[in-house]
């Protein structure tokens, strides 16, 4: 019979750290390096390692080390890009060593640490301008700009960013200029642009609003910010008339509006003491001229008429679209429990809707379940949610997905890779989780 040897590997990446835990960053190329030794007393023939792992970046990958002799050492190293996209976590690569002339072959599990990219998040504010009769609202037959303010909030930089309006209202809207490349766009920078877009005679008034999707993608890292604007359809009128002169707020703060009408669109506010010019007037509104000089309206009952000219000209801004921020407690990157403790607290400027929690694991058949949800509505503190949460793990890699709502368009996301090792000393059965009183069945 054949003799048969042993072989002991070892596997590294190289200047990431020790060897029971290796760091490394999204977006940098690594090399993984192996290690085989030949502990017997005749040679190995085509040895081969293959790593086996949940995760894509690592699994399949092969090294090749050929003919080992007895007590000889043989070394391979081979490249590896880690994508920009790799989400925070742990990762568990195994080695499957093959080859002719081996008994037994042993390689200790690779433990890495992936760092996530930092990530761009986008905040937006908008404007409609109307090209008809000027009284900001949506008629039928009427042209319009759609101006749109996009700034980066995160902390990384968005590379292949791109601005997008969708028709959501059919043949009741005919898109004119329907997509812009804002190129790359650091933390802090603003880009911005008009779409342009027309109320056709098929829309009609009183019924259902014209309705277009607004989104804002970074294609390299896939992140993404998306919003329904809709705009109720009037009946046509003359639009303002004439007007000229100026007004000063009369309260501590006062809205203006891209429409004569409570119900369209705040896009700025304004300080007691604002004084504006006014060019029209519709009903109880002004239209004057707001953020950047463009047209916007203001309620009679927030002005007065002023000969003065003053100085003062706080105007703030509206950004419609702001995600919530979200801050999560990590406390480890691998258990043997079958629960993990997750905890967070969501902010936003305006209100927090909700946070809920999914979890998929692969080898597990676990796919996308939501365990854990948790509302704001009725409390204290609208702009701001902490939460503690208790979450079901099975063996291997979990991916678990936390989701914080502003509402059910403006969202924030976070994905984590939470590892569960194999315990023995486990005694509950690892196929069914504990309940949880935030668990949804």
């Amino acid at each position: 019979a054949p003799t048969k040897t042993t072989l002991s590997a070892q596997f590294e990446i190289e200047g990431s750290g020790n060897r029971n835990q290796h760091r490394v960053r999204a977006g940098d190329t690594i090399k993984l390096k192996g290690s085989i030794t030949n502990l017997g007393t005749s040679p190995a023939y085509r040895v081969l390692a293959k790593v086996i792992s949940e995760s894509y970046i690592f699994n399949d990958v092969e090294l090749a080390f050929g003919k080992i002799e007895p007590g000889q050492t043989r070394q391979w190293t081979t490249q590896l890009q880690v994508p920009e996209t790799a989400l925070n976590g742990l990762i568990v690569a195994r080695f499957a060593i093959s080859g002719d002339g081996i008994q037994s072959a042993q390689a200790t599990p690779l433990r890495v640490r992936i760092e996530a990219a930092d990530r761009p998040v986008f905040s937006y504010a908008h404007q409609l301008i109307d090209l008809g009769n000027g009284d900001g609202l949506v008629q039928p037959g009427e042209s319009f700009k759609l101006r749109v303010t996009v700034e980066n909030t995160g902390t990384g930089t968005a590379k292949e960013t791109s601005a997008v309006l969708r028709n959501a209202s059919g043949d009741a809207i005919n898109l004119k200029k329907a997509r812009f490349e804002l190129g790359e766009l650091k933390p802090g920078n603003q880009k911005t642009v008009e779409f342009e877009f027309a109320a056709t005679q098929a829309a009609t008034t009183g019924g259902a609003p014209l309705v277009v999707e607004l989104m804002v993608n970074d294609w390299n890292l896939r992140e993404r910010v998306t919003e329904k604007l809709k705009y109720p359809l009037w009946p046509a009128g003359r639009g303002p008339t004439a007007d000229r002169g100026a007004v000063r707020v009369l309260d501590n703060r006062a809205d203006l509006h891209e429409g004569a009408s409570r119900q369209s669109t705040t896009v700025a506010t304004a300080a007691k003491g604002t004084v504006f010019a006014i060019d029209g007037r519709l009903g109880d509104w002004f239209r004057v001229k707001g953020q950047g000089s463009l047209p916007a309206f203001i309620h009679g009952s927030h002005v007065s008429r002023t000969n003065r000219v003053s100085t003062l000209t706080k105007i703030r801004p509206r950004w419609q679209v702001s995600p919530p921020t979200l801050a999560l407690e990590i406390p480890r990157w691998e258990t043997t429990r079958n629960q993990y403790p997750l905890s967070g607290t969501v902010t936003d400027d305006t209100r927090v809707e909700d946070v809920y929690v999914f979890v998929s694991n692969r080898e597990a058949k676990i796919d996308h379940q939501k365990v854990y949800y948790r509302s704001n509505r009725g409390s204290k503190t609208i702009n701001k949610l902490h939460f503690g949460a208790q979450i079901p793990l099975w063996p291997g890699r979990n991916l678990v997905t936390v989701i914080a709502r502003e509402n059910s368009d403006v969202q924030a996301s976070e994905t984590l890779s939470i590892y569960r090792s194999n315990s023995m000393s486990a005694t509950r059965d690892v196929t069914s989780p504990p309940a949880d009183p935030n668990m949804l069945k």
